[in-house]
C-alpha cells in the first residue's frame, strides 16, 4: 500500500466533508448544478483547489476528467480512496497499463449509499494516516 502526505490525508477529510455538506452526486457529469451535490473526484478537486469549475456540470467528461488528472494532488487524493476500495481499479484503456482511479471511485461511489461513500472515505483517510511515515528531523 501506497504512503500518502499528510495534506492529501486532510485532503481527503475535507472531501468527505463536502459530499456530507453537498451531497454525493451519482448522476451525469462530475457535479450537479441545481443541488451543489458532487462526484467523489469532483469533490477531491474541490477539497484542493477550493473551486469546483463549471466543466464539472458540462456534458463534456473528457475534458472534466483532464481538468482533474491534471491535478496532481487532487489526484493523489482520489489514488487514496481507490487504494482502499475492496475492489482493484479498471485500466486506462488509452494507456492499458495505468490503474484508471477516477472510473474506479466514480464508478463504486454510484452503486453504494451516500453514507458509506462518505464513511468510507473517513476510514480511508485514518488508514492513510496510520500508514503514513512521519518526517524525521535529527538535530546536526
Amino acid at each position: 500500500m501506497r504512503t500518502y502526505s499528510p495534506s492529501t490525508i486532510h485532503a481527503a477529510k475535507v472531501t468527505a466533508d463536502y459530499l456530507a455538506e453537498y451531497g454525493v452526486h451519482t448522476g451525469p457529469n462530475f457535479a450537479n448544478p441545481h443541488t451543489g451535490a458532487l462526484d467523489p473526484c469532483a469533490a477531491a478537486y474541490r477539497a484542493i483547489t477550493g473551486r469546483t469549475p463549471g466543466w464539472f456540470t458540462a456534458d463534456d467528461e473528457d475534458t472534466a476528467i483532464t481538468v482533474i488528472t491534471l491535478n496532481d494532488d487532487a489526484m493523489d487524493v482520489i489514488r487514496l480512496i481507490s487504494d482502499h476500495l475492496d475492489t482493484e481499479p479498471p485500466v486506462d484503456p488509452a494507456t492499458q497499463t495505468v490503474p484508471d482511479c477516477i472510473e474506479h471511485v466514480a464508478s463504486w461511489a454510484a452503486a453504494t449509499p451516500p453514507s458509506e461513500v462518505i464513511g468510507r472515505i473517513l476510514r480511508s483517510a485514518h488508514a492513510a494516516e496510520h500508514t503514513t511515515t512521519p518526517t524525521i528531523r535529527l538535530a546536526a
